[in-house]
C-alpha cells in the first residue's frame, strides 16, 4: 500500500513509535474485517489513516505545549468515533440490503431459467457448459444435459413456467388463455401474451 510505504519511508519523522504501530495495527486490522465479513471499509481505513495522523500530530503539539494535547485529542475523538460509526452503520446497511435482495438467478442454475436445448450448437441436449441447458438441469462430463429443469415441468403458471409462444396455434405471440405465455405473461384479451415473463430465457 502506498500509505504504509510512506509511513515506513518517514519512520524517523514519526517519533512516537505506538503511533506507527496503532497505524499498522488499525490498517490491517480494517483489512482482516474487510476479508471475514465482506464489509465495505475503505473509508474506515481513511478515518483510521486520519486517527494517526492527528495522533503524531498530537504528539508534536505536546512536546511544543504539554497543556495543547487535551483540547486537540477530544475533539478529534468525537469526531472519529462519529465518523467510524457511521461507515459501519452505512456498511451493515449495505450488507443487509443486499442479503435481502432477491437473489440473481444464474444461466443454468434454477427453476426460473428458460433454454431449449433442442437448438443446442451441438445438437439437441448436447452442452458444453450449463447455460446450455434448462432450467436446473446441468452439463454432464460427457457433454449432455442432465438432472431435472424444474418440478413439475414447465412448472406452475409463473417465473418457473417456460413455454415458446414462437409454436403457439394462432402464430408467433398469439393465445387462448394464459398457459400459452411464456412465464408469468398472461393472455390479453384480444388474443396476444403480454407483460414479463420474469425468468432468464435464451
Amino acid at each position: 500500500m502506498i500509505i504504509t510505504r510512506w509511513a515506513l519511508k518517514n519512520t524517523t519523522r514519526l517519533r512516537n513509535v505506538n503511533c506507527l504501530k496503532a497505524y499498522i495495527q488499525s490498517v490491517y486490522g480494517a483489512l482482516h474485517k474487510f476479508t471475514q465479513f465482506g464489509l465495505i471499509v475503505p473509508t474506515e481505513l481513511i478515518v483510521r489513516f486520519y486517527w494517526i495522523v492527528q495522533c503524531c500530530h498530537a504528539d508534536r503539539l505536546l512536546r511544543r505545549n504539554p497543556f495543547a494535547e487535551e483540547n486537540h485529542m477530544t475533539r478529534f475523538k468525537k469526531f472519529a468515533n462519529l465518523t467510524v460509526l457511521a461507515v459501519l452503520t452505512l456498511a451493515l446497511s449495505l450488507t443487509l440490503a443486499l442479503s435481502l435482495a432477491p437473489a440473481v438467478v444464474q444461466a443454468g442454475s434454477g427453476p426460473t431459467y428458460c433454454w431449449n436445448e433442442a437448438n443446442n450448437p451441438g445438437g439437441p441436449n448436447r452442452c458444453s457448459n450449463n447455460s446450455q441447458c434448462d432450467g436446473a438441469r446441468t452439463c454432464s462430463s460427457s457433454g449432455f444435459c442432465q438432472g431435472t429443469a424444474r418440478q413439475p415441468n414447465p412448472g406452475p403458471k409463473g417465473p418457473t413456467y417456460c413455454w415458446d409462444e414462437s409454436n403457439n396455434p394462432g402464430g408467433s405471440n398469439r393465445c387462448s388463455n394464459d398457459n400459452q405465455c411464456d412465464g408469468a405473461r398472461t393472455c390479453s384479451s384480444s388474443g396476444f401474451c403480454q407483460g414479463e415473463a420474469g425468468h432468464a430465457a435464451s
